[in-house]
């Protein structure tokens, strides 16, 4: 999971707001949609940041670069609709509102073709997990 288009860098991490992000659910339990970072549990209610879920492979890791070659700071990939998340979820997975601060980027996840798949994203430092579940 990565930008493939930015838009917005975000230096200092200021912005903050609400979205939905994309969980694999077992026993109720939440771990991360994405390769680099399922081995964690990510409880709910409480401030989680990125750092800590992090696979080892990716600690010393300040940046992630795109297939454009563009570099951004890691983080949580929070979609900013409900839409877009149900777009990225696959039916094993749960999607779940969440609180987000400390925005590094904001820019667009490409599924199917650039013309019909641009998935609104931002990307967080930290994010807070609602209780709250969409699908």
């Amino acid at each position: 999971m990565c930008l493939d288009i930015i838009e917005t860098k975000y230096p200092k991490g200021i912005r903050a707001g609400v979205g939905y992000k994309v969980f694999y659910s077992y026993d109720k339990r939440l771990f991360g949609d994405c390769f680099s970072v399922h081995g964690k549990e990510r409880p709910t209610n409480v401030w989680l940041k990125e750092k800590d879920y992090r696979e080892n492979t990716y600690k010393g890791e300040k940046h992630i670069v795109n297939t454009h070659f563009e570099t951004y700071l890691y983080g949580f990939h929070v979609f900013l609709n409900l839409k877009d998340a149900q777009g990225w979820c696959l039916d094993d997975q749960t999607i779940k509102k969440i609180q987000y601060r400390k925005a590094r980027a904001s820019g667009y996840q490409v599924i199917g073709t650039w013309l019909t798949g641009n998935l609104k994203t931002i990307v967080a430092r930290e994010i807070k997990i609602l209780d709250e579940e969409i699908k």
